[in-house]
Order: structure tokens, then sequence, then C-alpha cells
């Protein structure tokens, strides 16, 4: 999972918190790739998933925040935030 996309995910106290699932590490990577692939038209690692749906990798969950929609669809898939963000 992106450094980058984790560090974000931190940074806004989600609650519930975010499920990782370190797909490099597991031994069944190539399948889940694939499988990934096939289901959300994403290739790539992370794949960041909102609600059930996929939104792109870590420069889509960037992107989001950066453009102020990103708490949109948290709000909209049940999350909300612990306290303030950091920074």
């Amino acid at each position: 999972f992106s450094k980058k996309a984790k560090s974000l995910l931190v940074q806004l106290r989600l609650s519930p918190p975010p499920a990782i699932v370190e797909a490099d590490l597991r031994s069944d990577t190539a399948i889940l790739k694939s499988l990934l692939s096939k289901l959300t038209n994403h290739s790539t690692f992370p794949n960041v998933f909102i609600g059930g749906h996929s939104i792109g990798g870590s420069d889509d969950l960037q992107a989001l925040h950066e453009q102020g929609k990103l708490w949109e669809v948290l709000r909209g898939a049940g999350v909300s935030r612990l306290g303030p963000a950091g920074k």
C-alpha cells in the first residue's frame, strides 16, 4: 500500500479506521491483482476502496482530497472523523 495514501488516511483520523490490505505481502498477490483489475479496471496498487467502491489509486485519493471532495465521498460511505486532522 502506498505510503502516501496511508499517511493521508492516518492524518484524517477516520472512524471506522481504514482496513489496509498489504497485497504485496500476500502469497496470492498475482491472483488478487488480476481479480481487482477485472473488477475495478484499476491494475496498480494501491487500489483504494471507499464504501465498497474503488476510487482508483493514491493519486486519485490525493486529488479528491485536494479538490475538497474526499470528505463528501467518505461521509457518503458512513465514515466520520475522530478529531481534528493533522497537517
